[in-house]
């Protein structure tokens, strides 16, 4: 891939946005993030897809597992990695996100360095310097 890998965030968290565009915007990455459930449901529902998707499970508005669910019957993004995200990724959640068709999940706070190989690994960049 030559053009910047498009992440779209979904978090509520301003710490936790802000977090993930300082991480991630050190790489091939452009970052949106949509702070809210309703607007995220919109996001999937009317825009081009990005190359993954960053999926907070607690979101004011919708959850993360019915935005989860949404963009897996959604025909242009059914097929987009999906990381799922939340403080308590207790086993009956980590069950919920994978059914609902998470790619991968991660409980917060995170290693930033997981994240990042995380996202590498999901859209098929290779870091050249390791």
């Amino acid at each position: 891939m030559s053009e910047a890998v498009k992440i779209l965030a979904f978090e509520d968290s301003r710490l936790d946005a802000e977090l993930l565009k300082v991480l991630l915007t050190t790489g091939p990455y452009q970052v949106r993030v949509v702070s809210d459930g309703q607007l995220a449901l919109e996001a999937v529902n009317t825009e081009k897809p990005p190359h993954i998707v960053i999926c907070d499970i607690n979101l004011p508005g919708v959850d993360g597992i019915h935005i989860i669910q949404s963009i897996r019957k959604n025909e242009h993004w059914k097929n987009l990695p999906v990381i799922a995200m939340s403080a308590c990724m207790d086993y009956k959640t980590v069950n919920k996100a994978m059914l609902a068709g998470a790619t991968s999940v991660l409980a917060k706070p995170y290693d930033p360095q997981r994240l990042q190989k995380e996202v590498l690994k999901l859209t098929g960049y290779e870091r050249v310097e390791e």
